[in-house]
């Protein structure tokens, strides 16, 4: 069942100890889980101490996976003695010292397991006890405590991110890059290469999507085919073995050299003669090397696999099933646990196609779409009527993969009497399992998908952010489009939602871009074209007016008083301002602490150009500290430098 939120469910006191509630996360969704008991007597903890009191104050129904964490600690015994006796002491006679004790002590315990996860068992076993809504002793309360863990913190995995979606051996160029690291001299530039790259991407999981129905609309009239064929010359023990059923005992030189249509006709019998489609242990079948089972299954090692594709014309196979997830959520842009939500009676046919009911993961509102049926990809949003839940959709493939769920749910109900079957159920694949059929995580499915494909990773989440980075970038798109596709309620949740997003590929994409242009002007200003050539940086990424000029109070361009005075050898009249007097104290002080640096890294452009700039700091600063305006010199160096070391330098004099 699904779990509310609001929930009035408590967890219970037994004789023994407290029956916890338990949760599990599914897609979005929260689904009860069979309670747990936490025994005090077998612990041998005291009842009405830290421990009952914190499992009664935490949320009901609680998280397995988090309540698993303390079960860990609690399970390996045999418990430190002061641990129980602590567990079992009564809040208000605790201390704040006590409460780091047991801390430390949870650690002592979890030290002994060899895995990978101690910090993070020991952050949510920890957690559980904070929920303690009672003082200490000192009147301090356990939420508020800080604790170092002695674990390591596992590193963070590679987070694949959509924005940075590529196919390095594409031979398109706008899917082998990202959309971080796209060349482009204007905005307008960006948001259209991001734009057709977003298009194109679509394009290219939609092509993959329907190869892979292709493949098993294609595998169903083989298997069909091959049902209708006439058996295949055997000798007589692999007749009787047939007959008997015992495919496994035919002569393995006899099974070898038979064709691949030989023996997929074998299997097919076999499946019919002993009803394999709805009791999948009851008989085992040579799968392996017929290979026209391959473009359905993930692993072609995989005898659950296989098998799953050789029942094809019976049941979706785990990877259409996938396909026709990804078809709908890109067409609807509905999140994973509104997606997952459709059941047949959600699904209505109308004279040109579906509308499709879904439910919202948070709150339960219902979420609307129509799949027409023969109207071209074509989906155009109205700005102003973005505060309707209906929203209409057109693409052949997406009905095509409703109509092929929707049959699919109907052969699982003819063949095996299962009359609820989830929408996107497909055979189960493990070994442990109480269903001939599961629900998947998608998640999961979904990257099996993409291997199968060779695509980068992807997540359901990335998936359905395609639609809406499209409605955002498109030609007369915007924020108000994407608003309405993604049927958030204010304009707020939906810039967030792009921010955290296709917002910060962009943002990145002008971050890369201004880095090769001030590398380029770096090198170029240095008179390093060499660099420039041996790495292949075109001429267009230089802009002599990105650097800084030589002085900051001048425009761009012009030449510096200093310049022109030398040019009019001294005739011209030269005037020292407070400006000037700011510039030369920072000029002063940028050469007293760089000098030696200068000097050495390239003696050549040290000559040419930064001596003469020395030479006419220094001589300045000694006329301006001869005149009134010694004052205001000696303020500006020590603002540079504090306090001012008059000791020998190179500049002076």
């Amino acid at each position: 069942m699904d779990v509310d939120a609001d929930s009035p469910l408590q967890h219970t006191v037994t004789p023994t100890g407290v029956l916890m509630l338990t949760r599990a996360r599914d897609t979005g969704r929260s689904i009860a889980r069979a309670p747990v008991l936490i025994d005090f007597d077998e612990l041998g903890i005291a009842r009405g101490g830290l421990l009952e009191t914190a499992l009664l104050a935490t949320e009901c129904p609680i998280g397995r996976a988090t309540l698993n964490c303390l079960r860990r600690v609690l399970n390996l015994a045999p418990l430190p003695l002061k641990l129980t006796q602590l567990l079992g002491t009564k809040i208000h006679e605790l201390g704040s010292a006590d409460i780091l004790e047991i801390f430390g002590l949870i650690e002592d315990v979890l030290a002994r397991r060899n895995t990978k996860s101690l910090y993070t068992d020991s952050v949510n076993a920890r957690s559980i006890l904070k929920n303690c809504n009672l003082p200490l002793k000192d009147n301090r309360y356990i939420s508020n405590f800080k604790f170092s863990s002695r674990f390591p913190i596992p590193p963070r995995g590679v987070i694949s991110l959509w924005s940075e979606f590529h196919v390095p051996d594409s031979t398109d160029a706008d899917l082998r890059t990202p959309i971080s690291q796209q060349d482009f001299n204007s905005i307008e530039e960006r948001n259209k290469n991001a734009y057709k790259k977003i298009e194109k991407t679509k394009a290219l999981l939609i092509s993959k999507c329907k190869e892979t129905l292709d493949a098993h609309e294609s595998l169903v009239r083989l298997l069909l085919e091959t049902k209708y064929r006439n058996a295949p010359a055997l000798d007589k023990r692999s007749k009787k073995s047939l007959e008997r059923g015992n495919i496994p005992c035919m002569k393995k030189e006899v099974y070898e050299k038979m064709t691949e249509e030989d023996r997929l006709w074998i299997i097919c019998d076999a499946i019919e003669r002993f009803q394999i489609y709805n009791n999948l242990t009851a008989r085992t079948l040579r799968l392996s090397g017929i290979t026209a089972l391959y473009p359905l299954v993930a692993t072609t090692k995989s005898s659950h696999e296989l098998l799953a594709a050789a029942l094809s014309d019976y049941y979706l196979p785990r990877l259409a099933v996938t396909a026709c997830s990804i078809l709908l959520t890109l067409e609807s842009t509905w999140n994973a646990d509104t997606l997952y939500s459709l059941t047949r009676a959600d699904i209505q046919t109308t004279k040109s196609g579906f509308h499709l009911t879904g439910l919202k993961g948070r709150g339960n509102q219902p979420q609307d779409f129509k799949l027409e049926q023969d109207d071209s990809l074509e989906a155009e949003l109205e700005i102003l009527a973005r505060e309707s839940e209906d929203v209409e959709i057109t693409d052949s493939e997406a009905v095509r993969a409703l109509k092929l769920l929707l049959a699919n749910q109907e052969r699982i109900k003819i063949f095996t009497e299962i009359e609820k079957a989830h929408l996107f159920s497909s055979l189960r694949l493990g070994k442990h399992s109480e269903s001939i059929f599961v629900y998947a995580v998608q998640d999961t499915a979904i990257l099996e998908f993409c291997k199968h494909h060779n695509l980068p990773r992807l997540s359901l989440k990335d998936i359905r952010t395609i639609g809406a980075h499209a409605a955002y970038l498109r030609p007369n798109g915007g924020i108000h489009l994407a608003n309405a596709l993604l049927r958030h309620r204010s304009l707020a949740t939906t810039s967030d939602y792009l921010r955290s997003s296709i917002i910060n590929a962009l943002c990145d994409a002008n971050i890369l871009r201004f880095m090769k242009k001030l590398q380029a002007s770096i090198l170029f200003s240095c008179g390093r074209e060499d660099i420039l050539i041996s790495k292949n940086i075109s001429n267009d990424f230089i802009d002599k007016d990105l650097l800084f000029p030589i002085s900051p109070f001048q425009s761009e361009g012009e030449q510096s008083l200093i310049d022109k005075w030398l040019d009019a050898s001294g005739e011209m009249k030269l005037e020292i301002g407070v400006i000037e007097i700011h510039h030369c104290a920072a000029q002063y002080a940028f050469y007293r602490d760089n000098f030696g640096e200068l000097s050495t890294a390239s003696p050549e452009r040290f000559i040419k150009r930064h001596l003469p700039r020395i030479v006419t700091c220094v001589a300045l600063r000694n006329v301006i500290r001869g005149s009134t305006h010694s004052a205001l010199l000696m303020q500006l160096e020590e603002k540079y430098r504090e306090p001012w070391p008059f000791v020998a330098n190179p500049l002076n004099g």
